[in-house]
């Protein structure tokens, strides 16, 4: 089981780019743990994946668990969300 990040994000969004710092900041927080991923996503050039999680606006951050290879959602965000949360919602799935 592991705890892997989706980030929904395209080059021509703004938030996005706001995203793309704090995002940096959990991956760093989290790099000493190898339960833990994250995994960028731009939804121009993988849409299938993009419609496949319903991701209807960007940017928009997922919190799931992988297990065997399927992927179970435990938390969503949409818009700009600050470290502490996502990095909350990393600790509940790895519990």
């Amino acid at each position: 089981m592991a705890v892997k990040i989706l980030d929904f994000h395209a080059e021509w969004c703004g938030p996005c780019d706001v995203q793309e710092p704090i995002l940096e900041d959990v991956e760093e927080h989290w790099e000493d743990n190898e339960d833990v991923s994250l995994e960028m996503v731009d939804i121009d050039e993988e849409q299938n994946t993009a419609q496949m999680h319903q991701v209807r606006s960007i940017p928009t951050v997922i919190v799931g668990v992988e297990d065997d290879g399927e992927f179970s959602e435990s938390e969503r965000f949409v818009g700009v969300t600050e470290e502490d949360k996502i990095n909350e919602a990393i600790e509940e799935a790895l519990n």
